[in-house]
Formats: C-alpha cells, structure tokens, sequence
C-alpha cells in the first residue's frame, strides 16, 4: 500500500498534466470538491481538487484517472521489490527461477537489462516518474539512488529504439544528461550477470569519455579488456607511441578519423555522416597520413590510431581522478 509520501508523489504527476490541483488530507470535508478516498490500511486519505467549478463528469474521470494511476504504481512498486531482491541477494538458480516467474519471466526467455544514470543524482526520481509510464516499459526500478534499471522481454534492435526515446524525452522535458548501458541474454536467468554488465557499460563508456549515450556492453568489448590493463603499463604504451603526433591533430582531423573509424573505413558513409565530399574526407585521410604516418584505410594503422585515441581518453580520466 502507498504511504502518504508517495501517494501525494502520485497526484504530483497527475497535477503536473492537469489543472486540477489535486490534494490530500486525512479529513472528510462536505463543503469540498471529494474526488477519491483512499485506505491504506492504517489510515484514510481524501483526495480533492481546489478547482470550484469542477463538474461530477469530470469528477468520475478524475476518479478513475486516480484509480489508474495508484493500481500501476502499485504493481511497479511489487516489480521494485523482486527485481532488487534478485540482484542484490545470493540467491541460487531455483530461487533466481522462482522470482522471474513472479515477474512473468520466463527463466529460458531472451532478456534485456537497460541501465540508466542522470548525471544529477538528485534527478532520478524525476526521470523515473517520467519513465514509469512508459508503455513500453515492463519493469522499471531504482537502485542504490544512482541507477535507474528497465527489464525488457524483447530484441535489442527494440530496446535501442526505447534507448533513443529515453533520452530524447529526458533531455527535452527535463533538460538533462544521460547515460545507457544495454546487456542482453539468450535466457533470462543470466539476469544478475546482465544487470551486472549494463552497470559496467556505463562506467567504462565514462572512464573513456566515449560520445556515445546508448552503449551495448558487447561493442565496448576492446574498453572492457583495456580497463583491466594498469595505468602505469598504458602511460608507458602511450608514451611510447607519441611519435606519431596524433595530438598535433587539429579538432577537425581527429572527428575525421574518429567517424572514419566508427563507420568500419567506409569513406561514402564517412563523408555523408561528416557532411562533407568523398574527395574532402579523402584529403583529410591523406593529410593524416602524412602528419603521423598513420594510413587508416589500412586496418592495421586504424587499429593502432584507435587504441592511441583510448589510451590518450583512459589517461585523461585517471588524470581527473
């Protein structure tokens, strides 16, 4: 049942898409507009509207506008309790089955772990309230107050498409930064594990200041394996490889060959994505060649530009630490 907190939470966002002010009080008044009465088994809450003039019609929506929002809070907030029951206790692979089916998952199911930090903490309620009413949400939770967690029983190509609408809502109703770890499974009782890499998504993709704000965990395979790599032996490595002069590169050159190399040395789509001529992004390629010796087309030298490019962003980082 809902405490009084988190019922007021509840027709906050009602109020905040309406105009009708609704409030609580724990006191039945005949001279007010009654909307809903609610029992949370302790106590009873009455809920009005300040609006005078309000209409019985619009008094029954209202209702069951209400009604709506409470039964789904209520079966997110159950959804809250299993999910983090399930990533932060020991529980073996009977228990872990007993609890997805609780959730109505299937332990041999394909499964999807998105997690997302705001990068004000102190917004993540905001943004969860936001994304709880997502329809194509199925379970969504808060964890630690640092992470907002969404289990999907779909395909990644789905939870991409969710991951771009996530941050375009966020971005335009609450004017913030955000970061998406993906992690998905053939069966659903890797969940802990798929929990576990979407989390380590985000904090590789931000120790190496990638660009990116949707990451999958299986395309940041070469961060992952450098991360475990210590700090001393890739200054040394760096050092070692400053002879090809990648930081006399301007701005311009290193999103150059930054596009080139994301785009797997494809120079039509480069240029398209770069919004420049074939013959511009080919200048620019032989340019580079000539400054660091360094010829992209060549997998070989894109490959070594590549790991200076993560090492130079890995050293950084530490730097700031």
């Amino acid at each position: 049942m809902l405490t009084k907190i988190e019922l007021q939470k509840q027709l906050n966002i009602i109020n905040s898409s309406t105009s009708y002010d609704l409030h609580l009080d724990t006191v039945k008044y005949e001279d007010k507009n009654l909307i809903y009465n609610y029992n949370n088994n302790e106590n009873n809450y009455y809920i009005y509207s300040n609006l005078e003039d309000i209409t019985t019609n619009e008094k029954n929506i209202l209702k069951i506008l209400i009604s709506e929002k409470l039964d789904i809070y209520s079966n997110d907030t159950h959804s809250n309790k299993i999910l983090n029951n399930i990533i932060k206790n020991n529980l073996n692979t009977e228990e872990i089955e007993g609890k997805l089916k609780f959730l109505s998952i299937n332990k041999n199911n394909n499964l999807i772990i998105m997690a997302l930090k705001i990068f004000k903490k102190d917004r993540l309620n905001d943004a969860f309230e936001i994304l709880v009413n997502l329809e194509e949400i199925d379970i969504i939770s808060i964890l630690d107050d640092e992470f907002i967690l969404i289990v999907l029983n779909n395909s990644v190509e789905k939870a991409l498409e969710l991951s771009r609408l996530i941050v375009e809502l966020i971005e335009i109703e609450m004017l913030e930064n955000i970061n998406i770890g993906i992690s998905s499974s053939d069966v659903a009782i890797n969940i802990k594990n798929l929990y576990r890499e979407s989390i380590d998504t985000i904090k590789i993709t931000e120790k190496f200041n990638i660009p990116s704000n949707i990451n999958l965990y299986k395309d940041i395979f070469i961060y992952k394996v450098i991360s475990f790599i210590n700090y001393d032996n890739i200054k040394k490595i760096y050092e070692d490889i400053e002879e090809y002069k990648i930081n006399e590169l301007n701005k311009d050159d290193i999103k150059t060959a930054e596009v080139f190399l994301n785009l797997s040395l494809n120079i039509s789509e480069a240029a398209r994505k770069l919004y420049i001529h074939r013959n511009t992004l080919i200048y620019r390629l032989d340019k580079i060649k000539k400054h660091t010796g360094l010829d992209l087309r060549n997998f070989e030298h894109a490959l070594k530009f590549k790991l200076i490019l993560i090492f130079k962003s890995f050293i950084n980082y530490n730097k700031g630490k």
